[in-house]
């Protein structure tokens, strides 16, 4: 019994030992990302605005394109900053790191989006969803479908949501990697993202 009580008594402080270490790390990843994002802002500005972009968005000025303000919706275990434009998970596993946009994405209109990777520290997903009866993310179309399509801290992404054509394209500004995918327009779809414990992401202008 006695020495039940000194395992029982190690055990608690091994537990109190791993939770100082735990709290001093979430410390440390907050300070980084403010680093990072304070680094960010001064350096975004240099991604949305290249011009050599590959065949799938020359038309990105193009009049049949409809451009739309969206913005997160807030969710338990979601951080929403910056008017709604920039998502951070809290790192909690108690709740799903899927964020839906708000409005809806118009029937028959054609938009594009874009998304800066603040912070990927574990498997960041874009794409398009419905929502369900409850307004919970539904059928989707994401980048865990595209294996081959890596995201990296610092990457800003567009999404060419092609309505008319049916077809959902993926761009990499800082390469030429760009990825397709078929979609179902007869439902009322909306931009999302799934964030992995404590990553950030942000919508960013892209004209």
């Amino acid at each position: 019994m006695k020495q039940l009580k000194q395992e029982l008594e190690q055990l608690n402080q091994k537990i109190e030992k791993l939770k100082l270490e735990n709290q001093k790390l979430k410390d440390q990843i907050e300070q980084q990302s403010n680093q990072l994002y304070f680094f960010q802002q001064q350096q975004q500005q240099y991604y949305p605005k290249k011009t050599n972009l590959s065949t799938p968005f020359l038309s990105s000025r193009n009049s049949s394109y409809q451009k739309v303000s969206f913005k997160f919706q807030g969710k338990l275990g979601i951080r929403i900053e910056n008017d709604g434009k920039r998502a951070q998970d809290k790192g909690s596993f108690l709740t799903s790191g899927f964020v839906i946009c708000e409005p809806s994405i118009p029937f028959n209109q054609n938009v594009k989006l874009a998304f800066l990777i603040i912070q990927n520290y574990y498997n960041i997903q874009l794409g398009i969803c419905s929502k369900d009866k409850y307004g919970e993310m539904n059928s989707k179309y994401m980048t865990d479908d595209l294996a081959s399509l890596q995201f990296y801290d610092n990457d800003t992404i567009v999404i060419d949501i092609r309505m008319k054509e049916k077809k959902l394209v993926f761009k990499k500004l800082r390469s030429s990697q760009h990825r397709e995918i078929k979609i179902d327009t007869s439902q009322v779809l909306y931009p999302c993202v799934y964030l992995g414990s404590s990553s950030i992401i942000e919508i960013v202008d892209y004209n």
